[in-house]
C-alpha cells in the first residue's frame, strides 16, 4: 500500500520528466485529454479535457469548488479563468503546489 508520503515523492520525483517529455510546461497537465474530432494536440485534447469537465458540471461564477488531486492546477486555473468560480486545489505534492502556485499567478487565476 502506498501512503501519501510515497505518493507526493512520486510526483515530486518525476516532475522533471513530466516537464521534459510531456510538455507540463506547454500543456499544464498530467492527463492525456479527450481526443475528438479535430483534435490534433496533446495540448488540444487536454484543454478539451478541461471544457468538457466545465460545461457537465455547470460550474457557474457563484459556485465554489473544490478539486482533489488538482496536480498542476490546470483544471482548477482554466475554471476560475473561464468562470470566475472560486476553486481551491490540494496536492500532496510539494513540487506540484509550486507549479501550480506560478501558474496561477501567471494566469492571474483564483481570488
Amino acid at each position: 500500500m502506498f501512503t501519501k508520503r510515497d505518493v507526493a515523492d512520486y510526483y515530486n520525483v518525476t516532475q522533471l520528466h513530466y516537464e521534459n517529455w510531456w510538455g507540463l510546461k506547454k500543456n499544464y497537465s498530467l492527463h492525456y485529454g479527450i481526443w475528438e474530432d479535430g483534435i490534433k494536440t496533446a495540448g488540444e485534447a487536454i484543454a478539451n479535457t478541461n471544457r468538457i469537465m466545465m460545461e457537465l458540471s455547470g460550474i457557474t461564477a457563484k459556485d465554489v469548488m473544490l478539486d482533489a488531486g488538482c496536480g498542476v492546477g490546470s483544471a482548477a486555473i482554466y475554471i476560475s479563468s473561464t468562470k470566475n468560480a472560486r476553486v481551491t486545489g490540494i496536492t500532496l505534492s510539494e513540487k506540484q503546489l509550486a507549479f501550480a502556485n506560478s501558474l496561477a499567478i501567471e494566469r492571474k487565476a483564483g481570488r
